[in-house]
Parts: structure tokens; C-alpha cells; sequence
């Protein structure tokens, strides 16, 4: 009986061990993607799954969401990119509220994204999941000013 309740309790330790080190490693790469963010950096384009969602949540009397193909959000980072130097000092600064688990090696991370020319903050989330043993992003959601999203609507 004593074998199978220290059993179980070191299954129960070494369980959450595990769980706080994915958590660790799952923040690690949303800050190295809030770096390569506020960098402008197309090394941003190699974090998104090959299938990845993106949502934008258009922000106005009746919000509209749109998905925006990974295709036309990868032009948008490029050109994010190539124009960078009108961009020094446009910064993304993110507040994490939650990361959670919602099966093995997938994760949710909600946040308030808040950039540096506002004075205010939008609600994101991205879901990344390991594939081929590295996190990639498979879903990102962000409330969003802009109107530009709305040429995505309806657009499957």
C-alpha cells in the first residue's frame, strides 16, 4: 500500500514538473515572438504552422471578425519589414495574462496587446502545439483598429 501512494505521489510531482517546463518553454517562445515582432524581423514568418488561422476582430459599432489568409498575413510581415526604418519605435508591448494547456504539447496564451503609438490595448491569443519538436503557431487572434482587415471579409 505504501509502494502505491509514494507511486503516485511521485507520478503527481514529476507530472507537474513536466507541465511547469512546457508552460516555461511555451512563454520562452512568445517572448522570443514578441521580439522578432518588435523587430520587424521576417524570422517572425518561420514561428506560423503552414495550415496557421488568422483572426483579426475589427473594432467598431458592430465588430467583425475575418480571417486573413497566412499567405496575405506573411506579405503583410514582409512589407512590415522592408519598411521598418518608418516603424523604429513602433512597438508591441504585451501583457500575458494566461498560459494554458489544452492538450499535450498545445497551449493557449491570452494577452493584452498594447502598441507603443496608442493609448489603449486589444485582446489576443495565439495557440501554438510542437511540430517536429519545436512550438509553431497554429492560431492567432487579435482584436484590431484597423479597417484595412475588413478587404478579408468573407474571403475563405
Amino acid at each position: 500500500m505504501r509502494i502505491v501512494l509514494l507511486f503516485i505521489i511521485f507520478s503527481i510531482c514529476f507530472s507537474n514538473n513536466i507541465s511547469i517546463a512546457a508552460e516555461s518553454e511555451a512563454r520562452d517562445f512568445f517572448n522570443k515572438y514578441v521580439n522578432l515582432s518588435n523587430q520587424w524581423s521576417l524570422d517572425l514568418i518561420d514561428m506560423y504552422a503552414q495550415n496557421a488561422l488568422i483572426k483579426r476582430n475589427i473594432l467598431k459599432k458592430q465588430p467583425e471578425l475575418v480571417i486573413v489568409p497566412l499567405d496575405e498575413h506573411k506579405k503583410m510581415l514582409k512589407n512590415y519589414n522592408k519598411y521598418q526604418y518608418l516603424l523604429i519605435g513602433v512597438k508591441n508591448n504585451y501583457n500575458v495574462k494566461s498560459v494554458n494547456s489544452l492538450s499535450n504539447n498545445k497551449y493557449k496564451i491570452n494577452a493584452q496587446r498594447c502598441p507603443s503609438i496608442m493609448n489603449r490595448c486589444f485582446d489576443c491569443y495565439m495557440i501554438i502545439q510542437k511540430q517536429n519538436g519545436e512550438f509553431k503557431i497554429t492560431e492567432e487572434y487579435s482584436d484590431v483598429n484597423s479597417r484595412y482587415f475588413l478587404k478579408f471579409k468573407d474571403k475563405k
